[in-house]
C-alpha cells in the first residue's frame, strides 16, 4: 500500500478498536480515521473493487470506497454506543486526480463532502449556509452537545446556530486578503522557528522543476520534477496550480514517476477553461516521514 494501509483493512481495525474502547469504560471517547484508497492519482484498487465503470480505475475506486464507508456507518448504527455517538464524515480537499474531473462543466463548483450523523442538536434552518473549513471546529463541538457562548470559536461559526459565517459576511477575496495579513500574535508564537527550519533544511529533499512550453496541438504543457535528492526519501510529489489571484481556480495535480526517475505532470487547457495568463506553480514533495514542503515556486505565462 502506498500510504498507511488499505481501506478494507482500516475498517476491520476500526471495528475492533471501537468495540474495545466502547466496552472498557463509560467515559466519552473520540475515534478518528482517514481513508486513503481515493487519495492519490487513480486511487488504490483493492480486491473488492468491482469494474462497474470499466477501465475507469478511479471511478471504480471511488464507488468501492463509498460503499465501504456506507457499510461502516451502518455497522456503527447497530452498536450499543451509537445512541450517544455522533459520526462526522468530512473530506480534507478536492480530489487530486488530474484528469478525473475534466468532463465536469466549468461552471460547476466542486466541493468536499461533509456530513454530521446522529448529532446531539437538530439543524432547524431551511436556509442554504455558506461555510468553510474554519466553521467545522465549533460545528463539530456543537454536534456533540457542547454549548458555545456566542456560537463562535476562533474564526468559525457554529452552523447549527444563526450566527453568520465569515463567508456569509464577506466575499472569499476579502477573507483571503485578511488571512494573508501579518499577525503580531502569530509572530510571537512562532519566534525561533526559523532557526529550527534552517537546521531541518539540511535533511530536506532538493530537486529541479522545469515547466515546458505549451504544446499548441495538444493544448497541454508539462511540469517535470527531476534530480530529486535523496531520491529514496521521496514519498510523493504534487503541484498546486492556479491563474486567478484569489486562487479560486486552484487545482492540485499528483505527479507520476517515470522510468528515468523524474516525476511528471500534464496540465491541460481544459483544466483551466483554456484561459491564458500568468500561472503560479507550487511544487511540494512529501518524504517518507510524511512531511510535506514546497521545493519550488514559479510563475509562467501560459498561452494556450
Amino acid at each position: 500500500m502506498f500510504w498507511g494501509f488499505e481501506d478494507d483493512r482500516l475498517f476491520d481495525i476500526a471495528k475492533d478498536q471501537l468495540t474495545k474502547i466502547s466496552s472498557e469504560s463509560d467515559e466519552p471517547f473520540n475515534f478518528t480515521m482517514l481513508t486513503v484508497d481515493t487519495h492519490f492519482e487513480d486511487g488504490y484498487k483493492c480486491a473488492d473493487c468491482p469494474d462497474t465503470f470499466g477501465s475507469d480505475k478511479y471511478a471504480n475506486v471511488m464507488a468501492c470506497s463509498s460503499k465501504k464507508v456506507s457499510e461502516f456507518v451502518d455497522w456503527i448504527k447497530k452498536q450499543d454506543f451509537y445512541e450517544n455517538t455522533t459520526v462526522v464524515i468530512a473530506g480534507d480537499h478536492l480530489t487530486m486526480d488530474s484528469d478525473f474531473c475534466e468532463d465536469v462543466p466549468e461552471d460547476y463548483e466542486r466541493k468536499v463532502y461533509t456530513a454530521y450523523i446522529n448529532s446531539a442538536v437538530e439543524y432547524n434552518s431551511t436556509s442554504y449556509r455558506k461555510y468553510t473549513t474554519l466553521d467545522m471546529f465549533p460545528t463539530t463541538l456543537a454536534s456533540l452537545g457542547v454549548k458555545i457562548e456566542g456560537d463562535r470559536l476562533g474564526l468559525g461559526a457554529n452552523l447549527y446556530s444563526s450566527e453568520a459565517t465569515l463567508l456569509e459576511k464577506y466575499d472569499l477575496e476579502t477573507i483571503d486578503q485578511e488571512l494573508e495579513k501579518k499577525s503580531k500574535l502569530i509572530d510571537e508564537l512562532t519566534e525561533g522557528l526559523a532557526e529550527y527550519g534552517e537546521t531541518e533544511a539540511a535533511h530536506r529533499i532538493t530537486g529541479t522543476v522545469t515547466i515546458t512550453p505549451v504544446d499548441k496541438g495538444k493544448k497541454t504543457y508539462q511540469i517535470i520534477i527531476s534530480d530529486l535528492e535523496p531520491a529514496d526519501n521521496v514519498f510523493n510529489v504534487q503541484c498546486a496550480v492556479w491563474a486567478n489571484e484569489d486562487q479560486s481556480d486552484l487545482k492540485w495535480f499528483g505527479a507520476r514517476k517515470q522510468e528515468d526517475g523524474t516525476y511528471r505532470i500534464i496540465v491541460k487547457a481544459s483544466d483551466f477553461g483554456s484561459v491564458p495568463g500568468q500561472y503560479t506553480h507550487h511544487v511540494y514533495v512529501m518524504d517518507q516521514e510524511r512531511v510535506s514542503y514546497m521545493i519550488n515556486g514559479q510563475m509562467v505565462n501560459i498561452e494556450w
